[in-house]
């Protein structure tokens, strides 16, 4: 079978879709067939883009993988599709499987993908090629034909699918042994334009799962989809650094940018991984970490191995609002003493934070502000808060009345929560100056570049795909240093 990928990346930010490219690897390991239009580097999608992707694939099924920002414009995708042909159109992704009734009700949608699905997507085309009835597939919702009772017809494997009563699959367990899973088909991409655009920086998954449950995060409601099984899942040491090494030995990399909700929970895991790492790669590398891992045996052992910089969430400085909002529940002194720890040992810390909360006000936050103050962060991100669905604080902003049911998330670049006493223009212009806050009088010089760099944030992402290529090249180069 032959599935033509589509990978919307609304946001034009220069990372694959990781999902995509295990799906497609684990499809060709089954001796299925996989094309892709990758939308990063264009404006938009235009109806002669998807005609020829379709010409040249000649899929039996496309396939668009959707985070909820790229969601507007997977449907768009979809509808040059079916103007075109009467193609079945697949959307899976994050946001397909956090609001699968939305998403199955599209006309121009025929089935859907929830959760994690490198097995089920092969189980589907395996039964498609056969010829069989693909209704009961796990982790697939679909559109029964009403004439035929068939989601496909068993004899000739004709797409009848279209309309009739949705079927409802429940997703198969987990896969537990990620080792068991091929590396992620990179060059299903122009990987050479993404790695030359990130300067050289590799992407790498070694775990899936989140122990903790962020109430802004998905992985509560993924949790609750996989409810009695174990949701946190490291591949092997070994497994993650002969991926490392392969990728080495075929592309140009710089550095290693571990992409884990929390790289370093596993502590058996991270000594190992450093300790190996540090004997057959060699290369300097960044990941995330959670403050309540940091400590002086890990550090040590991650200073050692070649890691440069860590990524750490503050996310909001009011306790109560990070207790009682977020479900974080560490306190100042550990994001302090977290940040002192790392830097003792050679590392440098940046801090991940978010504004614009449920219950949020101009005083809470300003205690964000005043608690990245207290830790001068190496390097500093600020987000504007998105409901997005699937999540808890999502609920919370629909009870409470800060969104509507059918609000949908933003785009990062502005709120769409309704706080008292803050607009959305309030809040993009404490983003604006919140670094520059954090770092005057302290550091002058870095002040004035963030609060440059914050002014000019929102119209550039705004702007970008719009952009000749080298001034676009130029600045991820900067950014990506």
């Amino acid at each position: 079978m032959r599935i033509l990928f589509v990978y919307p990346n609304a946001t034009n930010t220069e990372y694959i879709s990781y999902g995509i490219a295990y799906l497609s690897a684990n499809l060709k390991a089954h001796g299925h067939e996989a094309g892709l239009l990758d939308l990063t580097w264009g404006r938009g999608v235009r109806p002669a883009q998807v005609h020829r992707a379709i010409d040249e694939t000649g899929p039996d099924l496309v396939a668009i993988g959707a985070m909820s920002v790229d969601y507007p414009l997977a449907l768009e995708v979809a509808r040059h599709v079916k103007a075109y042909r009467d193609l079945p159109v697949l959307v899976g992704g994050m946001h397909a499987t956090v609001a699968p009734e939305a998403v199955i009700a599209e006309d121009v949608v025929d089935l859907i993908g929830v959760g994690e699905s490198e097995e089920a997507l092969v189980d589907l085309c395996d039964r498609w090629d056969a010829g069989q009835d693909i209704a009961d597939t796990p982790n697939f919702w679909l559109k029964r034909n009403p004439s035929t009772g068939f989601a496909q017809h068993p004899e000739r494997g004709e797409w009848t699918g279209q309309g009739g009563q949705v079927i409802r699959n429940a997703p198969r367990p987990l896969t537990q042994n990620l080792d068991s899973l091929p590396f992620p088909d990179r060059d299903l991409f122009e990987f050479d334009r993404y790695m030359t655009a990130l300067n050289g920086q590799l992407a790498i998954l070694a775990t899936r799962g989140c122990p903790y449950s962020c109430t802004y995060c998905a992985n509560n409601y993924l949790r609750r989809l996989y409810q009695g099984q174990k949701y946190v899942r490291s591949r092997s040491v070994e497994n993650v650094i002969q991926e490392i090494e392969a990728c080495a030995a075929r592309y140009h990399v710089r550095a290693i940018d571990f992409m884990d909700d929390v790289f370093i929970a596993n502590r058996r895991w991270i000594l190992e991984f450093c300790e190996t790492y540090a004997g057959r790669i060699r290369l300097p590398f960044r990941c995330g970490a959670r403050v309540e891992y940091v400590n002086d045996e890990v550090c040590a052992a991650l200073a050692a191995a070649g890691c440069t910089w860590l990524f750490m969430g503050i996310e909001a400085g009011d306790p109560v609002i990070r207790r009682d909002v977020m479900h974080r529940t560490y306190g100042d002194e550990q994001v302090v003493e977290a940040f002192r720890i790392a830097r003792a040992h050679g590392l440098k810390v940046a801090s991940f934070n978010m504004i614009g909360l449920p219950r949020e006000t101009r005083d809470t936050m300003n205690k964000t502000v005043q608690l990245n103050k207290a830790v001068q962060p190496d390097d500093l991100r600020v987000s504007i808060f998105q409901p997005y669905h699937g999540t808890e604080i999502r609920d919370l902003c629909i009870a409470e009345g800060f969104i509507d049911a059918d609000t949908p998330p933003g785009d990062f670049l502005e709120s769409v929560v309704r706080l008292p006493g803050l607009s959305a223009h309030d809040i993009e212009a404490f983003r604006q100056r919140f670094a520059f806050r954090v770092y005057w009088p302290e550091q002058p010089l870095k002040a004035l570049v963030f609060y440059l760099a914050g002014l000019a944030h929102a119209p550039y992402a705004r702007l970008r795909r719009y952009l000749p290529a080298p001034l676009v090249k130029l600045v991820s180069r900067a950014f990506n240093r």
